[in-house]
């Protein structure tokens, strides 16, 4: 499956999506989950009797916020994957296997480099229909980190000021809305002086595809269970 969204002319993602049955033998999806943190990644059986003519390596990790945010909710750690193709796949486990315990998945609160705000956009653009969003609020660590510890000086509110429970860090939101957001290519000096510089465009943060947590609804189209149907996944 082609994956390619242009959005203001820009390419969001361009690359083939693989999907279970594209698995070669010998594969499998490894889920090692705990309370505190998920891992989902790419593993091959030598005991198979097959070899391994593909050399497929990757995995997807995320961590359970614990407070300073929104209740159950873990967020992205770290997504890597040495063939271009393989990582939406991961993604998709580790968010339904997620969902079936009532747990909410987001992006990093600070640090999003472009490709992965391509896959939150793809998912905000493409699948919004398969998630329940929840809507987080700017912490007012965030607002403080740009704006100062004066509330009466920032430049725009929080969208609920009078709660609290709804309140998450948003910095990459903050810094991907002024327009440096991607780590990779500016540095903390850049992306803090693009929000303090540019409010107008910083308060649009809470339109940003990173803003949100996503919780994957119940459906039938399920890339985990066609990996358990398959037998091609393995742990909890």
């Amino acid at each position: 499956m082609k994956i390619r969204i242009k959005r203001k002319n820009k390419t969001i993602i361009k690359e083939a999506m693989m999907m279970p049955m594209d698995l070669p033998e010998g594969y499998y999806v490894m889920i090692d989950y705990d309370p505190d943190t998920i891992e989902v990644s790419y593993r091959f059986d030598d005991s198979m009797g097959v070899e391994d003519e593909l050399g497929l390596e990757g995995a997807v990790d995320a961590t359970n916020l614990y407070g300073g945010c929104i209740d159950n909710v873990f967020l992205i750690n770290t997504a890597n994957v040495n063939i271009k193709g393989w990582g939406p796949m991961l993604y998709d486990v580790l968010i339904e296997r997620l969902a079936e315990d009532g747990i909410a998945i987001t992006a990093d609160r600070s640090l999003v480099s472009e490709d992965a705000w391509k896959v939150w956009s793809y998912y905000f653009i493409r699948r919004k229909s398969e998630f329940d969003l929840i809507r987080m609020d700017v912490h007012a660590d965030s607002m403080e980190k740009y704006y100062g510890m004066d509330k009466d000086q920032w430049p725009f509110k929080q969208l609920t000021p009078n709660d609290t429970s709804d309140d998450c860090l948003q910095n990459a939101s903050l810094e991907w809305a002024a327009g440096k957001g991607d780590w990779k290519t500016y540095n903390n000096f850049q992306r803090a002086v693009a929000v303090v510089d540019n409010p107008k465009k910083a308060s649009n943060w809470h339109k940003q595809p990173i803003s949100y947590a996503y919780i994957k609804k119940e459906s039938d189209n399920s890339v985990l269970e066609e990996l358990r149907d398959l037998r091609m996944v393995r742990g909890t």
